[in-house]
């Protein structure tokens, strides 16, 4: 009875530098004679064995490799065509695919085979291809397992993973910039003043990794309005928003008495907030509204500062502030003293001139502080106004400076004669007393000579 037996000659292909794999296939049998067992080999063959390699667009990817295809728009399919082939050297083994290519573990994507190959079998340096369609479901990470089995002895199956990045704008509208409102929620405003109108400041952000389209017209669309009037005075300036990039808009609104209410609505490309929505609430109440003026009628916001630059030591400057009401009824101060002074440093502050203490809806009243630095340096004080403003029933700012000589030169001293007289003066009238006693030399010598002279 004849046998088979293979022995595989990998290790030693690879040992002679040799890039295929092949096995040594024997025929024998065994003979029996009265004494003695003989071996008898009838056929050896060395056979060359198929080599199964994938690749695409001419790269090749190693079995268990990496396909990296970048970036790619979510619900887009990427159609992407492999070639398969069998390298082996000519005279090698046929290469027999024993399955289809499958599909394994995929993540974030949806996959479908959209051709096989079209043979079943490849000779020595044929090849044939098959296509895949990827569609990325959600920004981030997106991977596809794909597997191709054969008879190729060390290469079964043969797997590729397919890796990108699923490319997604994320819209978020802000206000303040860096505090996100969610699509469908809600901007409460609380309590304001009935009647008066204010702006605000929205910003629109793309937090995805693909540009933002604002695709409405306007861009913000103010809808569901109730009990005040409202507009967009400002819309973006821009349609397209590259990732991290963002968008102003302002609202310009009045609320009427009681509780008010609008929608903005923007359309964009977020394929899952394409219409962002936020609700705009609050009530209109009849409130007073507090706003300071510096010295220079600029406005002085809650928590701001005045600098008054620099200032002689050991003298004294008076200030006078301004305080408005625009609110829709009157405002009253509320504070003993209206205008306190808190935490000098360096400094004394004295309120000299006192404010009204009720100011009528659309009027000012003003305070003066005389304020005179202790020593050379920074000063500063805080001042605080006690009031009925709802939301701004503390009004604080800090006035600020510095002590030094105003307009110094290096040399000191002035006209006040409270500087100190520098070598270079002394030196000056040293000369001119010279220059004098030489001129008087001069004329004596003269009248001397010309008295001398025959009449």
């Amino acid at each position: 009875m004849w046998n088979y037996q293979s022995i595989n000659l990998s290790a030693m292909m690879s040992a002679l530098s040799l890039n295929y794999t092949a096995q040594m296939v024997i025929r024998f049998q065994m003979a029996d004679t009265l004494n003695s067992d003989h071996l008898l080999l009838d056929d050896i063959r060395l056979q060359i064995l198929p080599d199964i390699d994938i690749s695409r667009g001419g790269t090749s990817i190693a079995n268990n490799g990496i396909d990296l295809v970048g970036t790619q728009p979510i619900s887009t399919p990427i159609s992407l065509t492999y070639d398969v082939a069998n390298v082996a050297p000519t005279g090698a083994n046929v290469l027999n695919f024993t399955s289809a290519v499958q599909i394994g573990t995929t993540y974030n994507c949806n996959v479908s085979i959209t051709a096989q190959p079209s043979v079943g079998q490849l000779n020595p340096g044929q090849a044939d291809a098959f296509s895949i369609d990827v569609t990325p479901i959600s920004g981030g990470t997106f991977l596809v397992e794909v597997l191709l089995s054969s008879d190729d002895p060390d290469e079964n199956p043969y797997q590729i993973t397919i890796i990108g990045t699923g490319a997604e704008p994320e819209i978020d509208v802000q206000r303040p910039a860096g505090t996100s409102i969610a699509d469908g929620g809600t901007d409460n405003l609380g309590g304001v003043a009935e009647n008066v109108t204010q702006a605000l400041t929205y910003y629109i952000v793309n937090g995805g990794n693909t540009s933002l389209l604002l695709t409405g017209t306007p861009i913000v669309d103010i809808q569901n309005v109730s009990n005040l009037t409202v507009s967009v005075i400002q819309q973006p300036t821009i349609t397209t928003l590259a990732p991290a990039a963002l968008a102003p808009f302002q609202v310009e609104l009045t609320p009427g008495s009681g509780a008010f209410s609008f929608d903005m609505v923007i359309a964009n490309s977020d394929p899952n907030e394409g219409n962002y929505t936020i609700t705009v609430s609050g009530t209109g109440l009849s409130t007073p509204e507090i706003d300071i003026l510096d010295p220079n009628s600029a406005a002085l916001a809650q928590g701001g500062v005045f600098s008054v630059g620099t200032v002689t030591p050991g003298s004294s400057s008076s200030y006078t502030f301004t305080i408005q009401n625009n609110g829709n009824m009157d405002l009253s101060l509320i504070g003993s003293p209206a205008v306190q002074i808190l935490s000098p440093v360096n400094a004394t502050a004295t309120v000299t001139a006192v404010p009204n203490t009720t100011i009528a809806v659309g009027g000012s009243t003003t305070f003066t502080i005389q304020v005179a630095p202790t020593a050379s340096g920074s000063f500063s004080f805080n001042v605080q106004i006690l009031n009925d403003d709802a939301n701004e029933g503390a009004y604080t700012f800090t006035v600020a400076g510095f002590a030094g000589v105003v307009g110094g030169g290096s040399g000191g001293g002035g006209d006040s004669g409270g500087g100190c007289s520098t070598g270079s003066d002394n030196y000056d009238g040293m000369w001119a007393l010279l220059l004098g006693a030489l001129a008087l030399l001069i004329v004596a010598s003269r009248l001397r000579a010309w008295r001398k002279l025959p009449s």
